[in-house]
């Protein structure tokens, strides 16, 4: 089993390579930067060669200024639609614009994020991206569990229930 660090780890690995949840407000996500495959305690654990570990940073390399890019289109996207939404009279088909111009943006910066997790997936060996699958595996399993346990320490039930309670 994981430790908490390699926990931490993978969850920082996660992100940037398996995508990160869209924002909870107009705001862009921060993204994270966690070079996984530098980390010694992740290069002992997967046995990576250093041979892997030049071609993922390559590949990290070549992919990482094109998903800044769209990064920064998301977010400047997202301020152009809110000043459009926050103005006095709304112009619905310029709402319209924005919005089908922001989620083709945010769709290509997902697509642009799956590759470069392919294109790393295609470095690994079998059993290291089996490895790798098991560990963000455990993390999630062991982040649901912490925030069940965070929701339930302040009162509140957890997720609600997956379809309502039947009436007598």
């Amino acid at each position: 089993m994981p430790s908490r660090f390699l926990s931490i780890l993978l969850f920082l690995f996660c992100l940037p390579v398996f995508g990160t949840p869209p924002p909870q407000d107009t705001k862009q996500a921060p993204p994270i930067r966690f070079k996984w495959w530098t980390n010694e305690k992740m290069i002992r654990q997967l046995s990576l060669t250093q041979q892997q570990v030049d071609k993922i940073e390559s590949i990290w390399t070549e992919r990482r200024k094109s998903l800044d890019e769209l990064e920064a289109d998301v977010g400047r996207q997202e301020k152009e639609l809110k000043a459009n939404l926050d103005q006095e009279q709304v112009n619905e088909k310029a709402v319209e614009f924005y919005i089908d111009r922001l989620y083709h943006t945010r769709a290509e910066l997902e697509k642009g994020k799956l590759r470069l997790r392919f294109r790393i997936r295609d470095v690994l060996n079998k059993d290291q991206q089996k490895q790798i699958h098991e560990m963000v595996m455990q993390f999630r399993r062991d982040r649901e569990k912490e925030r069940a346990e965070k929701e339930k320490a302040k009162g509140g039930g957890g997720r609600p229930p997956e379809k309502p309670p039947e009436r007598p």
